[in-house]
């Protein structure tokens, strides 16, 4: 294949995701898309297809305009999810926060992206009444219930910082859907920051065009089989893009979670091919020429590896063993 050809191939598969995903809505509503394990919660196409629909509706009836930015600060995966393709729907931008800032880092990502509405949980109350001044009009909050993995019985005050405060399930189950809109593939879809390593982080403007690309090499590995595992966060090009918009291409289940133990702990019952994104991996021993050949193992599978992080490899230590991945692809990230 040539790359005009191979060019044309991804263009052809479609460069907007939410409009992926109604195709798997329409073709395959029954079929679980998503499988969150620190919960137990599944979702099909439908299902989902249909919440992020009433989100984006919400969220338009709050007063949040197309073509305005919507932060997103949470460790919970599955209402990372819900919340991106809400976004999109309703013809936002969604913007991901790295949930481990704090002070002056939060405060200048706020500043930074000015977004119309906040999407966080009771956990990160404290962090953000210290950045009050930074946040939006609008907080969209997702209250974990009881039996929840991360319920701790925590909630937001009735009021704060003179702030409309939104409740994200009801905004899944609002009334009206958003009415359809129709991005072009150089239409932005997301904000997202660098790491600043080398001094603030900047915020990286993506379009949908962007995203198709991102993901068109890995969907040359899946089919509507699989099942694709996430333990990257959502604020990650990884675990947001290369898995979230991976699956609606191939109609391939999806599985959150982000404690490796859920994976090694469920035997799954269908025939899969497992692609497990790693990050940071920590092995037992340093790097050797059983390790390489495990590698060169998952290259020939069809894996693709980043030669920066073999080098972190030679010198980590910690608990998980490379030999009971068991991954039919390996990709570390």
């Amino acid at each position: 294949m040539t790359p005009e050809q191979a060019f044309a191939e991804m263009v052809a598969q479609g460069d907007i995701a939410t409009d992926k995903l109604a195709e798997c809505a329409s073709r395959w509503p029954n079929k679980v898309f998503v499988h969150y394990g620190e919960d137990g919660v599944q979702l099909t196409f439908a299902q989902f297809a249909d919440m992020t629909d009433r989100f984006a509706g919400g969220l338009l009836a709050a007063g949040v305009k197309p073509g305005d930015a919507v932060s997103v600060l949470t460790r919970n995966s599955l209402v990372s999810a819900l919340a991106m393709f809400g976004i999109w729907r309703a013809g936002c931008l969604f913007a991901p926060i790295n949930f481990n800032f704090k002070g002056p880092q939060l405060s200048y990502q706020l500043a930074d992206t000015k977004p119309s509405a906040l999407v966080t949980d009771p956990s990160f109350l404290e962090i953000l009444t210290e950045v009050a001044d930074a946040c939006p009009p609008r907080l969209v909050i997702h209250t974990p219930k009881p039996g929840d993995h991360d319920h701790t019985g925590a909630a937001f005050p009735p009021a704060f910082n003179n702030a409309a405060l939104l409740d994200f399930g009801t905004l899944c189950a609002h009334e009206t859907k958003a009415p359809p809109v129709s991005p072009g593939p150089f239409d932005l879809a997301n904000i997202c920051y660098t790491s600043g390593t080398t001094g603030p982080s900047k915020g990286v403007l993506q379009n949908f065009r962007w995203i198709n690309q991102y993901t068109f090499f890995l969907r040359a590995f899946a089919s509507e089989d699989d099942v694709i595992y996430c333990d990257l966060p959502l604020y990650h090009v990884g675990g947001a893009f290369a898995l979230l918009q991976l699956p609606e291409n191939f109609s391939v289940q999806r599985k959150l979670c982000r404690d490796p133990g859920c994976f090694r702990n469920e035997r799954l019952s269908w025939p899969v091919c497992k692609i497990l994104i790693f990050n940071n991996l920590r092995i037992k021993r340093p790097y050797s020429l059983p390790l390489a050949a495990q590698i060169a193992a998952a290259l020939k599978m069809g894996g693709c590896f980043n030669w920066h992080c073999l080098l972190h490899l030679r010198k980590m230590e910690g608990s998980h063993c490379l030999e009971r991945l068991q991954a039919d692809v390996l990709f570390i990230a």
